[in-house]
Parts: C-alpha cells; structure tokens; sequence
C-alpha cells in the first residue's frame, strides 16, 4: 500500500448495504464491494460515522454484522455520479485495502482511531471562513494520483480530488496555500452534518472530509534531488 495515501480506522460497524457491483478500470472487469459504515470516536466523546467500501474478498472468511469491532487500512477515494434530478455530486470514501473484525479488548486498548496520511497538490484556491459557532476554518481541495499496472497501457493513473478542512492556526496559515503547492498532511477522515440555506425543508445533509491536524509545504527541488541521488 502506498504510505502517501494512506488511511488507518478502528471502529463499530453501524450499517451494511447489500452486496452490488462495481466496474473495476484497473483490470477492466467488475468486482463485488459491499458499502459499511463505520462508526468512528472522535478525540470527544463525539463519533464519525464514515462509508467504507470493502472488496467482497476481504470479508469472505469474517463473520461480519453491524456491531462489529473492526480495523481497516486503505485510502480515501472520490468518485463523481448523478443524484435522481441528474445533478452532480461528488462521493468521498475510504476503499479498503485491508479489513479484518477485532476483539472488543483490542478495540478499547486502540489509541488512534482514525488516520488519513496524504501527499498531494493543492488544486483550488482555499477558502478561509467562519462556522456558525464562531471557529474560523480554511477550506483545502487537495488533488493524488494513484497509478497502477493496466493490461492496455502502462503507468496509468487514477486522480482524486479531496475535500480537506483546516481549523484553528493551521486555517489562517492554511489560507495562504495557492494552487499547485504540494503538501504531506496528517488528519482524519470525519463526517459534518450541516444544512444548506437553499433548503425549502428542514433537510440535514452529511459532508465527508479529512480535517488537517498538521501540514508541511513539500519543497519540489528537495524531493527532486533527493531521486536523482536514490538513482
């Protein structure tokens, strides 16, 4: 597994969809997942409730239901699709590299619950703005490619855009992030229900996001001379 994309969760499983099909571009094939939500603690007493998509592979030999202690690897993904009124949407998630159910005792001696390492490009302007309760934060979308061996062509890749949240100091030095900065982060992978001011009804949406604890700036020329020693 890549450690530049990188996410690491302990938590219960609270929700398993049905098994369903999904076209697999790396081998061009279609491979069966199943959807789990994971409820993950929260440094409060608060949890993040997160989708994980695992291969059906991984849980062949589990013995899987929701209340379920679990520890998971893999990385945080997108993926673009179409609501009903055909309006574009963007599903963050975590994919599963690795998925295995754990004792209860395991689970209580866990110090960290929830991981996400990335290395990637800024690639919008961030946002800086302030929440209802008065926290100042900075809105970050942060871009990796993901490559892979492919039958027809070597080198392929796959991007994906993530939606990251900078709070406290690290949003007022995160606002200054441009476009195309490569940045290592650390955080976690954590879901915000919010409402929009649009909403005619009182509906209550769910925003997935990694939440920054800490950031550096990659300097290119440090890495680039760094490869051309390692060759």
């Amino acid at each position: 597994m890549n450690t530049q994309d990188r996410v690491e969760m302990t938590g219960i499983v609270s929700d398993i969809e049905k098994e369903y099909q999904f076209h697999d571009k790396k081998y061009g094939r279609k491979e069966s997942f199943y959807r789990i939500l994971l409820k993950v603690p929260r440094f409060s007493e608060n949890y993040d409730e997160v989708p994980v998509i695992v291969p059906h592979k991984l849980l062949a030999h589990e013995d899987i239901s929701v209340g379920s202690y679990v520890r998971m690897t893999g990385s945080v993904r997108t993926r673009n699709y179409k609501d009903e009124n055909n309006e574009h949407h963007m599903a963050v998630f975590s994919y599963a590299d690795s998925f295995a159910v754990i004792a209860k005792e395991e689970y209580d001696e866990t110090e960290l619950y929830n991981r996400v390492y990335l290395s990637a490009t800024v690639c919008r302007q961030t946002r800086l703005r302030r929440t209802n309760s008065g926290r100042i934060i900075t809105d970050v979308l942060v871009a990796y490619n993901r490559y892979y061996a492919n039958r027809r062509k070597r080198n392929s890749h796959e991007s994906y855009y993530i939606p990251c949240i900078a709070w406290g100091p690290n949003a007022k030095a995160a606002e200054k992030l441009v476009p195309g900065d490569k940045i290592e982060l650390v955080g976690r992978f954590q879901s915000r229900k919010y409402r929009r001011k649009s909403d005619i009804l009182d509906n209550t949406h769910v925003a997935y996001e990694v939440s920054i604890l800490d950031y550096n700036l990659v300097d290119e020329n440090t890495v680039a001379a760094g490869a051309a020693i390692s060759q």
